[in-house]
């Protein structure tokens, strides 16, 4: 089963967050996707890289309200 997480502003609760998944039996890093802005003004594709999980960059945009489709990331 896919796991999304959102990162927001705060990369060290994103870090606790990636750090936790990765504890957690079973868990296969090619279904786990991490979800960012780059509005937030942090480039995390290098620290999600680090814990082996995929990266979506999303658009900045001032809702995400429609934007984001996750059935797509399951193809």
């Amino acid at each position: 089963m896919p796991v999304l997480v959102l990162a927001g502003v705060n990369n060290i609760a994103l870090s606790h967050t990636l750090r936790a998944l990765l504890q957690q039996p079973g868990l296969k890093n090619k279904k786990v996707f991490v979800a960012y802005s780059k509005m937030f003004g942090d480039d995390y594709k290098p620290f999600i890289r680090l814990f082996e999980f995929n990266f979506i960059e999303l658009p900045p945009v001032s809702r995400y309200v429609g934007k984001f489709y996750l059935p797509n990331l399951l193809l």
